[in-house]
């Protein structure tokens, strides 16, 4: 039976995780640890470290114990200006406390995160269908992974939304938001006029719901836009299911079982170079534009 860290120490796992832990996006570790019961509840994350190669990620696993206690690896939804944090506890605590403040003079751009969550595997996997048709009908580049867990993830780049002026976070709009379903009601609003009262965080948020109300997506989880959200990395083991989160091709997609994303089924596969299957990359980026901006449209979020 393969155990956790010989499925991390396979270099065509960690190499494929090292690509969405580098270049300025956070990696984040969740401890878990059993109750009265044995059922694994999490503890406080250790947030903020940075993995830029294969080797600095293999140094985190060690100094946080990753493999001497039951935790699962993410990656945040934001790019960052690249910030190095002391390997020393207390230096990094101080650190960290000046980040929390000061993180949005550092922010990049931040991802599209549409989830589907159910103990029900197969109603997650009925209404992720049903998002995969529609996001291939605007032609708009994302991959698809299970969660590990009990439903889909899909990824959206920042780069779709380039063609929108809007402030990727603002502060002020974001304490000022209130009652977001009362935001809602304001809908749709005119592409100008929307950067007073959205910035793209917010608007993500509206997708999600948009969606969740237009294909009567139930199993869409609405709560997982912010800032500071983080999504569980693709090849990673869930250590509550012990299932790989493991992007999909449309066939596995279309007849996934959780069998298929066993350990040692992951590592049967070819896992060299596969990456993270990005759909609709054909389309030039421009075009991609004109259709993301006619989605957001059809959604009832922008004026036409």
């Amino acid at each position: 039976m393969i155990t956790r860290k010989g499925y991390y120490y396979n270099y065509d796992i960690a190499m494929e995780i090292i690509k969405q832990q580098k270049d300025g996006y956070e990696t984040m570790f969740l401890p878990f640890k059993p109750d009265e019961n044995g059922k694994l509840k999490s503890s406080p994350p250790i947030r903020w470290a940075m993995c830029n190669y294969v080797d600095m990620l293999k140094r985190n696993w060690e100094r946080y114990n990753f493999f001497e206690q039951p935790m699962n690896l993410y990656h945040s939804l934001a790019r960052y200006k690249m910030v190095m944090f002391s390997f020393s506890w207390r230096v990094k605590s101080q650190q960290q406390q000046i980040w929390l403040k000061e993180f949005k003079n550092y922010l990049i751009n931040y991802m599209l995160f549409i989830e589907t969550d159910s103990p029900d595997i197969k109603k997650a996997h009925a209404d992720a269908k049903d998002i995969k048709v529609f996001l291939d009908r605007y032609k708009v580049k994302y991959y698809v992974k299970n969660s590990g867990s009990k439903g889909f993830h899909f990824l959206i780049p920042a780069e779709e939304f380039d063609w929108l002026t809007w402030k990727t976070y603002d502060e002020d709009i974001e304490k000022n938001v209130g009652d977001f379903d009362k935001l809602m009601l304001k809908l749709p609003v005119n592409e100008n006029n929307g950067e007073k009262i959205f910035d793209k965080v917010l608007l993500f948020k509206a997708i999600s719901l948009r969606l969740k109300t237009l294909l009567s997506c139930s199993t869409i989880d609405t709560s997982v836009n912010d800032i500071k959200r983080v999504c569980k990395s693709s090849y990673s083991w869930d250590v509550k299911k012990n299932l790989i989160a493991y992007p999909l091709d449309d066939d596995m997609f279309a007849k996934f079982d959780n069998s298929m994303v066993t350990p040692e089924k992951v590592l049967s596969y070819k896992n060299y170079k596969r990456g993270l299957l990005w759909r609709n990359t054909q389309f030039p980026l421009s075009e991609r534009h004109i259709s993301m901006k006619k989605m957001i449209v059809d959604l009832g979020i922008l004026k036409p």
